[in-house]
């Protein structure tokens, strides 16, 4: 049997700047090549050989770098979904606007974008790409965002299976992944976003979050929920909307909406009724009717200065109003400081300084697996080896020591490879 390699060039025992190499004979096949957190230049490190890359879906930290990626590999050939294409897009973009806002050079320019455009090919899920005669790679439905998908890799009569960031349960819009069955694979490459985490009933959570937002209403709140642009929105949107709760307002994510719109179609039609500021004026006239409503507003992770941290800004010190929270926050960034600042204690926001007293919940409306869910993935696919990406350095640790038996358990490390 050829020799097989595997290799993380980024997001291995982190979570950002995701990209992984799978060495199949003399063939290096590459998935995902994303932005880190900390900075717009952040990108995964790795200056082998590279024929092919595959990308998972389009969130910022598995996609966003690819457009960087031809200075490097002028020639190499890039595989996505027609939706990770296009929301891939709107990140490359997203980040050279970001830079020129900051006044910074951008880490690629429209040409960059528009060659990379050039250089994807587009598959379809649950159809065969062959990457040459004894390579092939199955795309199969992720159900973590629009167009995610997980790759089960072919060669030489064994199985690879990269999960990517994958959710089994279905949501308003995307529909969870199905659940994959093997006899055997020889290598699965799992992330570990909730490694050790039981996130528990999520319909019940579902239900829990959209009570809690009619409460705030009912006393005449307003109420803040700041989401991810790609799926989340979308997401705490449809789930309200649903519910019957209004006036709801969508503030930022308008391209990520229309893209969802264009692929769910009818399905995705309730995304249109959504209400909308249609510049800062209207912003403050709100404000100032002090009408109870709900707010959700781009970024998930309320970066300064963002719309979610405007809106945020004006709802922290009113004991009326409310934030939930809906997503991962960084623990060094300011929504983390938010989810965990004492009531009453006064916090720097932006560039000035607030009082925290609104009302403030944390829902899990993760749209990743979580422990039990991998360890039934683990057991179904019944893996040789499995190696642990895409999580915390000690929660991968804790679980690996938690789960001795005959199968081979390895963290990954950024730049070690590992020899099958």
């Amino acid at each position: 049997m050829s020799k097989v390699s595997f290799v993380a060039g980024g997001g291995a025992n982190s979570i950002g700047r995701s990209f992984y190499r799978l060495k199949l004979g003399d063939y290096h096949l590459g998935v995902d090549w994303g932005g880190g957190y900390g900075s717009i230049y952040d990108e995964p490190q790795y200056d082998g050989p590279l024929d092919a890359l595959l990308i998972s879906h389009g969130h910022h930290d598995h996609a966003t770098m690819v457009a960087k990626l031809h200075h490097r590999y002028p020639e190499l050939k890039i595989f996505a979904t027609a939706p990770t294409r296009d929301l891939s897009i709107l990140n490359w973009r997203q980040t050279i606007k970001k830079a020129l806002g900051l006044k910074q050079n951008p880490p690629f320019d429209g040409y960059d974008v528009e060659r990379t455009l050039s250089m994807i090919r587009l598959f379809r899920v649950n159809e065969e790409l062959k990457l040459n005669d004894e390579i092939s790679v199955f795309p199969l439905p992720a159900g973590h965002i629009l167009g995610a998908v997980s790759f089960l890799v072919s060669y030489q009569e064994e199985y690879y299976f990269f999960t990517n960031d994958i959710c089994f349960h279905s949501r308003y819009l995307i529909d969870g992944a199905p659940s994959f069955r093997f006899e055997r694979c020889r290598l699965l490459i799992r992330e570990s976003t909730y490694i050790n985490k039981d996130v528990g009933d999520r319909e019940a959570t579902k239900q829990q979050f959209i009570a809690a937002a009619a409460k705030v209403i009912e006393r005449r709140g307003r109420l803040l929920v700041p989401g991810l642009s790609i799926d989340r929105i979308q997401d705490v949107f449809g789930d309200l909307y649903e519910s019957g709760l209004w006036p709801i307002y969508i503030d930022g994510a308008r391209k990520p909406t229309e893209i969802y719109l264009h692929y769910l179609d009818g399905r995705a039609s309730s995304l249109g009724k959504a209400l909308r500021f249609r510049n800062e004026r209207e912003r403050m006239q709100f404000l100032k009717s002090r009408q109870p409503s709900v707010i959700i507003a781009s970024s998930g992770m309320i970066y300064p200065n963002t719309l979610s941290a405007f809106w945020a800004e004006n709802l922290l010190y009113q004991k009326n109003d409310a934030i939930f929270i809906v997503n991962y926050q960084e623990p060094d960034g300011q929504g983390f400081l938010l989810k965990t600042a004492p009531d009453g204690k006064f916090i720097k926001w932006n560039d000035g300084i607030v009082q925290v007293r609104c009302e403030r919940k944390d829902f899990n409306k993760s749209a990743h697996m979580d422990g039990p869910e991998g360890e039934a993935l683990e057991e179904r696919l019944n893996p040789d080896t499995i190696i642990y990406t895409h999580g915390e350095n000690d929660e991968i640790d804790r679980y690996i020591a938690s789960h001795q038996d005959k199968k081979q358990r390895i963290k990954a490390l950024e730049g070690k490879e590992v020899e099958l």
